[in-house]
């Protein structure tokens, strides 16, 4: 046997060596011994996820899917099966919250008239204005205002809002007429669920409010009414 070969078969013994040394190792004579990263990240366009899963032997190829295989890692694959990766994922899927909806669908200038009737009637706190607010949508809403559709409508009805009169483009609502209003639109009903349709000023000696209404709730400088 020339030197030439005795060299390769020597050279070839110690890579065998390395190999069965990593073999072992890695544990891949012993499927119980086997320990991969228990991280599986998918970076996606819509989300990037980090799922973590338990380790498993190495067992089973995986069946893949056009997805797993350009986002999961081989060894990853090769260590579970395709139903465990999906599993993993879906667990770890970020949820996405629904947007919260507004209660009434206001434009800018119906915004800023409901502040001003809020910010001019009453002014005493953030509760009492949502709750001339809530008057307002109640109007708009009910029944008994059938020719009150609409916000503006509600406002300039005669001999009922009379601070319109005083209205300007000019103004600004306040930071509480804007905590109110988001309330109004987002918050749960103040009246919780009782049509009030009138306010009155708490000095107003109640024998002077009309018959037929009944007291809903006090907040700040007014009385809240709804009607029998």
């Amino acid at each position: 046997m020339s030197r030439a070969t005795n060299i390769s078969l020597i050279i070839c013994f110690i890579i065998c060596a390395v190999i069965a040394t990593l073999w072992y190792a890695l544990g891949y004579d012993n499927p119980d011994k086997l320990i991969i990263e228990p991280i599986v990240v998918i970076h996606d366009d819509d989300y990037t996820t980090t799922a973590l899963a338990e380790t498993e032997p190495y067992s089973e190829a995986v069946t893949t899917t056009e997805h797993i295989d350009r986002y999961i890692p081989n060894d990853v694959q090769q260590a579970y099966t395709r139903t465990e990766i999906i599993q993993i994922v879906e667990m770890n899927e970020p949820t996405t919250e629904p947007e919260p909806q507004p209660r009434y669908i206001l434009t800018d200038d119906e915004k800023r008239l409901i502040c001003f009737v809020a910010d001019s009637e009453d002014h005493s706190s953030i509760g009492s204005r949502q709750c001339v607010m809530q008057v307002i949508m109640n109007r708009v809403e009910s029944e008994k205002f059938p020719k009150q559709n609409t916000v503006t409508d509600v406002l300039y009805t005669p001999n009922q809002f009379s601070v319109m009169k005083l209205y300007d483009d000019k103004y600004t609502p306040s930071d509480e007429a804007l905590e109110a209003l988001e309330q109004l639109l987002y918050g749960d009903d103040v009246f919780d669920g009782e049509c009030a349709i009138f306010f009155a000023a708490t000095y107003v000696n109640p024998s002077r409010i009309a018959k037929g209404l009944y007291l809903v709730m006090e907040s700040g400088g007014s009385r809240f009414y709804s009607q029998k």
